[in-house]
C-alpha cells in the first residue's frame, strides 16, 4: 500500500469483498518528502486495515549484492530497494499478495512524461519536418542544460524532442543515457560491439506500430509492453520470488486494460492529470486528499 491511488483502490476493493481486515505494508523512508509512509497510514485507518510498516535506512544498502543476485540480469531500477524490503516483510504475514501496478500505463498516469509529450506530439505535427527538424536540432544543441535556469527556459530536452519524430522523442525521456554519454562511458571494445545499437531499436517498434489512435495511446501501448514487462513486472517478480512471495496485478487484468484502452484519451488524462476514471472511483471510496495524488 503505497498510498496512492492504483495501491489504495486494491485495497479498498478487497475491503469491500472480506469481512475481515485486510493486511496491508507500507515502505518508506526517513526523509518525509520521499516517504509515502503517513499518507499510507490514513489510507490504512480509513479502510480499518491490519496495517505494517518499513522504513528504509541507508544501512539498508548493504543488500544491494543480494538484490543484483536474485536479479539475475542487468536491471537498473533502484525502487529494487525498497520493493526488496516490502517484500521481505510481507511474506511474515502471507504468501500472496496483490500490489497496484498496472494503473498509470492502463490509465494515463505518467503525466510528467505523457503530458509533455502530448504537447510537443500535437505541435511537431503542425510544423514540416523539413522545417521542425534543422531548426529545433540547432537550437536544441545550442541550449545550455542547467538547473540553474527558471523553469520555463529549461527547454533544451524539448527543443531536441521536436526535431525528431514521435517515437525517438518518447525514447529520448525514458533512458537516462543519452547517445553523448554513452559514447563517452563505454569501453571501445563495447562499442564496437554493439555495431551502433541502440535501445530505441528494441522500443521504437512497440511505438510506431501501435494501433492506438494518438500519442497518448501509444505511449500507453509502449509502456504496457515495453517498461511494465522489462522493467516493473521483472523487478517485483524478482524480489517477491527471492522471499518466496507471490505477487499479483489486479490492474493488469486484460479486462481492465482492453477497457482503458477502448476510452479515448480525453477521458484518461486532461491538461493537468492522468487517471481521471480511477480518480473518479477514487473520490468514491477513499479520503478526499488521496484523490489529487499520482
Amino acid at each position: 500500500l503505497s498510498g496512492g491511488i492504483d495501491s489504495s483502490l486494491v485495497v479498498a476493493a478487497m475491503a469491500r469483498l472480506q469481512d475481515r481486515p485486510i493486511i496491508t505494508h507500507s515502505i518508506g523512508f526517513n526523509e518525509r518528502e520521499h516517504s509515502e509512509l503517513p499518507v499510507a497510514a490514513r489510507v490504512a485507518a480509513h479502510l480499518k486495515t491490519d496495517h505494517h510498516e518499513f522504513t528504509v535506512t541507508p544501512d539498508a544498502a548493504s543488500v544491494l549484492e543480494r538484490i543484483a543476485w536474485h536479479c539475475d540480469e542487468p536491471l537498473a531500477d533502484s525502487s529494487a530497494l525498497p520493493t526488496w524490503y516490502v517484500c521481505q516483510m510481507t511474506r511474515r504475514s502471507v504468501t500472496v499478495a496483490l500490489s497496484g501496478d498496472g494503473g498509470d500505463e492502463g490509465f494515463g498516469g505518467y503525466t510528467f512524461r505523457y503530458l509533455p509529450h502530448v504537447l510537443e506530439s500535437r505541435l511537431r505535427h503542425r510544423l514540416p519536418t523539413a522545417l521542425r527538424a534543422p531548426l529545433f536540432g540547432a537550437v536544441g544543441r545550442l541550449w545550455p542544460a542547467s538547473a540553474a535556469l527558471p523553469k520555463p527556459l529549461r527547454l533544451k530536452t524539448v527543443l531536441e524532442n521536436l526535431a525528431v519524430g514521435d517515437a525517438e522523442a518518447f525514447y529520448r525521456d525514458l533512458v537516462w543515457l543519452r547517445p553523448d554519454t554513452r559514447q563517452r562511458l563505454y569501453a571501445p571494445g563495447f562499442l564496437e560491439t554493439l555495431r551502433g545499437f541502440t535501445p530505441l531499436e528494441a522500443m521504437a517498434p512497440y511505438y510506431v506500430h501501435s494501433s492506438a489512435a494518438d500519442a497518448l495511446g501509444r505511449s500507453q501501448d509502449t509502456d504496457i509492453h515495453f517498461y511494465m514487462t522489462d522493467d516493473v513486472l521483472v523487478k517485483v517478480d524478482r524480489m517477491s520470488m527471492a522471499h518466496s512471495l507471490e505477487v499479483r496485478a489486479p490492474l493488469l487484468d486484460y479486462r481492465i486494460l482492453e477497457f482503458a484502452a477502448c476510452l479515448p484519451s480525453a477521458l484518461k488524462m486532461n491538461h493537468r492529470e492522468g487517471k481521471l476514471p480511477l480518480r473518479k472511483l477514487a473520490a468514491q471510496r477513499l479520503p478526499a486528499e488521496i484523490c489529487g495524488l499520482p
